[in-house]
């Protein structure tokens, strides 16, 4: 249960410190006092969106703060997931804060939460049913929502939507497969094409490089020879000159006649020898160079031909020769699969409709299951009409399965529509086209009681959604609100003096305006200024000490009421 909203900086209200109770509760004030602002209050803090256009102007940030008394179990177990772990505690804290500039800082707890988390923490705390809900009843899309929520589908609808899915995913592998003849003959002689010239190459990985390595090697091949031929003639000399190795030689011979005087000169001897085996090394080394130097005919060009022809594969299908060998790869796969696409595409076929068979199946046990629920919330809403002054209403969920080769659809085959046939001998039509406003909130109202026996939410928010209603109806709604706040708190907006006569918490909203600025106030009202309160609504602008007595006169049919339903209990 709500017990404790604080409000700071939020349109009007620059603060407001509001207590709730069990039961009813009620908010009424003149029209723009701020009563919506309330609401909004609360739907920001329990993640719904919103905006900066929501702080006070001037103000630097906003701030709402929800304090809720002994959490269901899912609430507990939705905190646990989370890590947030209330222990013994029997009240959990939610707050929001909204900067000037955008920001937002959630807590839940006292700790930093996401405001997703806000959200799935109000869906199991409260529910907020405004206006606009009344017509979303027009939108026949809205219909079949409102049946699996009651006859708590949901769980069953995702395993049907999983199926669908894959089934989906299958006929577009399937159309994909069943391109046309032509398309794909086409595109198997391209593939082919490519396949063909990239796979002739032969392309071998790094060969660009060595290609390009031995071709400045052959357009340097005199040049090279040259230099070897005279390396050589230094390392081995000629019959004009004796070279580097056979001085090494003599000198080696030279140093072995004195060696035996002292280590110094073995020790150059033996240097020298060494020098000497170097050089005789690197001598045969740059023969076998000299000797791979030799120009074989026709192999520059061949080099040359050879890296043009990589070139020219590089500008048809990628930027170096891995990026063609790739390309090259992913042809041959794509042409296998389509020269053997008709194998493939039967038994991507068979598997297709063993999906929409299972799909198919799934659909229809969601049909029988809805039918049988339509059934049972024809005749509840019915009942609830009956008891808000429709009694001569005939309300029906119709639930019809779809047929042909579209028939499934996301949530299954069903279509589902609110009927209502609004005097007797009539027959049932859609309420967007036979139900007035005070009707569609009406029906709304007999919804939410008849919903409200499932949903986890404890408290539930009604903002105005008796728009359209006044006389015997707005009586028989105040009774539906006060029945429905027996088992759950139930926060109510209204302008209507029964709704307010049957509040077991009244709270008054007012707006002072001054020249600098406007500031709404909340406050809750005492006896006398429910009397007073209750007689506004009746009066409008004169007050008088007869509407008093007709307000006393409301608040105490109200008290009778809910006494003779208490006792009735």
């Amino acid at each position: 249960m709500l017990s404790l909203l604080h409000i700071e900086n939020i349109a009007v209200i620059e603060r407001a410190e509001i207590v709730f109770g069990a039961g009813l509760n009620v908010l009424t004030g003149e029209t723009g006092a701020g009563k919506s602002i309330v609401i909004d209050a609360l739907g920001a803090v329990i993640g719904l969106r919103t905006s900066r256009e929501l702080v006070r102007t001037g103000a630097a940030s906003a701030r709402v703060s929800a304090l809720f008394d002994d959490p269901a179990p899912p609430v507990r177990a939705l905190l646990r997931e989370n890590g947030f772990d209330l222990g013994a505690e029997t009240e959990l804290l939610i707050q929001r804060e909204i900067t000037a500039d955008g920001r937002q800082v959630c807590r839940v707890a006292g700790r930093p939460a996401t405001v997703s988390l806000l959200r799935r923490l109000g869906e199991a705390l409260l529910q907020i049913h405004g206006q606009h809900d009344s017509q979303t009843l027009l939108s026949e899309e809205s219909h079949l929502v409102l049946l699996d929520r009651f006859a708590d589908l949901e769980a069953q609808v995702g395993t049907y939507r999983a199926a669908f899915d894959e089934w989906k995913k299958m006929e577009d592998k399937c159309d994909e497969l069943r391109m046309s003849e032509e398309e794909r003959a086409r595109r198997i002689d391209h593939l082919a094409y490519c396949c063909e010239e990239i796979e002739a190459a032969r392309l071998g990985e790094g060969e660009e490089a060595s290609l390009r390595a031995r071709r400045r090697v052959l357009r340097n091949a005199d040049r090279i020879r040259a230099g070897l031929e005279q390396a050589c003639l230094c390392l081995l000399g000629d019959d004009e000159a004796p070279g580097a190795a056979f001085q090494l030689a003599s000198a080696v011979r030279a140093l072995a006649d004195i060696a035996d005087l002292g280590a110094a000169y073995a020790q150059l001897r033996d240097r020298l020898e060494e020098l000497g085996y170097l050089a005789e090394d690197a001598a045969r080394d740059v023969g076998a160079c000299a000797d791979e130097a030799e120009d074989v005919p026709g192999e520059l060009a061949a080099v040359e031909e050879r890296l043009d022809l990589l070139y020219r594969l590089k500008q048809k299908y990628g930027g170096s020769t891995a990026d063609v060998a790739a390309y090259g790869a992913r042809c041959r796969e794509e042409l296998d699969g389509l020269l053997s696409a008709g194998q493939t595409l039967k038994a991507w076929e068979e598997a297709r409709q063993r999906a929409r068979a299972h799909a198919a199946a799934l659909a229809a046990g969601l049909t029988k299951a809805r039918r049988a629920a339509a059934e049972t919330l024809s005749r509840r809403v019915q009942r609830e009409l009956a008891g808000l002054d429709m009694a001569g209403v005939s309300f029906l969920v119709e639930a019809v399965p779809r047929t042909g080769d579209d028939a499934l659809r996301s949530r299954g085959a069903d279509e589902v529509r609110l009927l209502l046939s609004a005097n007797p001998g009539e027959p049932p039509k859609s309420i967007a086209r036979v139900a007035s406003g005070g009707e569609l909130s009406r029906i709304m109202l007999a919804l939410k009681h008849v919903l409200a026996e499932s949903d986890e939410a404890v408290s539930l928010v009604f903002d105005e959604i008796d728009a359209g209603v006044s006389g015997r109806a707005a009586g028989r709604v105040a009774e539906r609100l006060a029945l429905l706040a027996r088992d759950r708190q139930v926060l109510c907006v209204t302008h209507l003096p029964q709704i307010a006569a049957m509040a077991d918490v009244h709270f008054g909203i007012r707006k002072d305006v001054t020249r600098a600025h406007a500031l709404t106030e909340v406050a809750r009202l005492d006896e006398a200024g429910r009397v007073d309160e209750i007689a506004r609504l009746l009066g409008g602008l004169t007050v008088t000490d007869i509407t008093r007595e007709n307000a006393r006169e409301q608040i105490h049919a109200a008290d009778r009421f809910k006494a003779q339903k208490n006792h009735e209990l």
